[in-house]
């Protein structure tokens, strides 16, 4: 008897926190003393943005009184910044009940997911690259999705977070999963990927995309044409534009012949299916290195952000 009402009430509590419309981040460790949460399509509450040392009380009121419901770490004095830890729901606001702040940062991000009854934090690090990858993305992808078929985003010089992609998304009615796309974070399958939360979804629809999802969906093409998709990887939005049938000012047709640039740690990749000869800059016009061939690698002497010259195209890139 004991068990089956302790098992009632745990899912009462989970069930609670599931149908729950708000959760705040109250406390000394959140600059203006409190701040909600961005409730996701999956259910999941998430935090993007400034923490400060101090204690950080996870609740569902604005404010933190003796009647607030908190959802506070199993382990006392656990720290935010975690690989996913159990919360338990308890109302008071004693000290006890309070997650951890070490120090300020602009680039805290953690997660509270009533499905697991778990919060998980992290200090997250921009993106060097980014990549749109699917079977409407390029022609002969037949038996599997191709990595060299993936075409490069570009990173905003204003905000490092901010990646956007402009060409032509195509039904290839030869091609696996023809008009099916989704998003790498490296030129490779893993670690990092971004991804609807339901298996052909618009991404004209999309305000929110889903990290390392446990599901592999893909957003869904409804009409050929040009697009413009911006993802922000720190704040988990997405934002496409329908551009039309004609292209654009400024959009190149799709082009094996045109270089694929990417970062990767220090190194810079440059891939042609033809000989080119590729030259890495400073940003104030200092040549550094030139190399000539069809797969270069041009390592950067220092992080920073760097401009490589083809004979077709000139790109800016950020090297770790």
């Amino acid at each position: 008897m004991k068990k089956i009402l302790f098992s009632l009430a745990f899912l009462f509590l989970v069930a609670s926190a599931q149908a729950q419309r708000a959760v705040y981040a109250v406390g000394s460790a959140v600059p203006g003393e409190s701040q909600q949460l961005e409730k996701f399509e999956d259910g999941t509450f998430h935090f993007h943005g400034t923490l400060q040392p101090g204690d950080l009380f996870l609740t569902t009121s604005s404010t933190l009184r003796s009647s607030s419901l908190c959802y506070a770490p199993k382990y006392e004095d656990s720290n935010i910044v975690n690989d996913g830890i159990p919360y338990t729901s308890s109302r008071g606001d004693s000290p006890s009940l309070a997650w951890k702040v070490l120090f300020s940062a602009d680039n805290y991000r953690f997660v509270l997911d009533p499905s697991t009854t778990t919060v998980r934090g992290e200090l997250f690090e921009w993106w060097y690259e980014a990549w749109i990858v699917g079977g409407c993305v390029a022609p002969d992808q037949s038996e599997k999705w191709l990595l060299e078929k993936a075409e490069p985003m570009y990173q905003s010089i204003y905000d490092p977070y901010v990646w956007t992609w402009r060409g032509l998304l195509k039904n290839y009615s030869g091609n696996m999963e023809s008009k099916r796309f989704k998003i790498l974070g490296q030129y490779g399958w893993d670690p990092k990927s971004l991804h609807p939360f339901t298996q052909d979804a618009s991404v004209l629809d999309a305000t929110q995309v889903a990290y390392n999802y446990s599901h592999d969906y893909k957003w869904n093409l409804a009409q050929n044409g040009y697009y413009s998709i911006t993802v922000n990887v720190f704040l988990e939005t997405i934002t496409a534009t329908y551009l039309g049938t004609q292209q654009p000012d400024g959009v190149s047709s799709a082009n094996a012949s045109e270089p694929q640039i990417y970062a990767s740690g220090r190194q810079v990749r440059v891939v042609s299916d033809r000989l080119l000869t590729a030259t890495l800059f400073t940003l104030d016009g200092r040549q550094l290195l030139t190399e000539s061939g069809t797969d270069l690698r041009l390592t950067a002497p220092s992080p920073g952000v760097y401009i490589v010259k083809t004979d077709q195209v000139t790109r800016k890139v950020v090297v770790k």
